[in-house]
């Protein structure tokens, strides 16, 4: 899957909010929230649907794939992440931080991140309604397969995507519970060899966005 830009990454959080808030989200109503014409609200809502991120039933409200909703609530830990961190440990007023978390949270580092994270430790277990556990899982420990870096190890928490493609990973090995490790890299990127126990199979960058991971805990920054 491509790199989430801003405009995505808006949207994904303003889909996830309203579905929260209200239990649905329409088309309208998300361009309202983002001030986009309906055109322009349809336009990037297909970016997301071609990146499975999101689906859309004729006359029906938007609704977030398992991996929209994971990519979602990326965006907002690290929006409450980053609002805390201002207002708790840098004292500026809730209304400036909320402004400077939402240019922050779109170009922010993950070693950022966990810097932060240990600096909240601190002074407090929750950012906002999540608490900083929680939100430490989605922004450090759980990635998306195919953005485990060289040589890093973690465990297959889930499997994501059509029915088909589902079955077809299993078949070959790729289980829940089970250690990968990323080994190599093709010249242009696509596939990639992972090591599965004492195998090695490889993977096309359509299969491994749809497989969600967790970092093992010698892997992790600052550990």
């Amino acid at each position: 899957m491509e790199k989430l830009n801003i405009k995505n990454q808006d949207l994904l959080e303003a889909i996830y909010e309203m579905e929260v808030l209200n239990g649905k989200a329409r088309l309208t109503d998300v361009a309202a929230k983002l001030e986009f014409s309906k055109s322009r609200a349809n336009q990037e809502v297909k970016k997301l649907k071609s990146m499975g991120l999101v689906v859309e039933e004729k006359y029906g409200p938007l609704q977030l794939t398992d991996l929209g909703k994971f990519e979602a609530e990326r965006v907002v830990f690290t929006h409450q992440l980053i609002k805390t961190f201002l207002i708790r440990i840098l004292n500026v007023e809730e209304d400036v931080a909320e402004k400077d978390a939402c240019a922050i949270e779109h170009v922010i580092s993950e070693e950022t991140i966990q810097a932060i994270v240990n600096q909240l430790e601190k002074v407090t277990d929750s950012i906002g309604e999540f608490s900083l556990k929680e939100a430490e899982g989605y922004l450090i420990r759980k990635k998306r397969l195919s953005e485990l870096k060289m040589n890093k190890k973690a465990k297959i928490l889930k499997i994501q995507g059509g029915r088909e493609m589902k079955k077809r990973l299993m078949e070959i090995g790729v289980i829940k519970g089970e250690i990968v490790q990323l080994v190599s890299i093709a010249p242009f990127g696509d596939p990639l060899e992972f090591a599965i126990n004492d195998f090695k199979l490889s993977l096309r960058l359509k299969e491994i966005d749809n497989i969600i991971v967790e970092l093992l805990e010698e892997e992790l920054y600052g550990r």
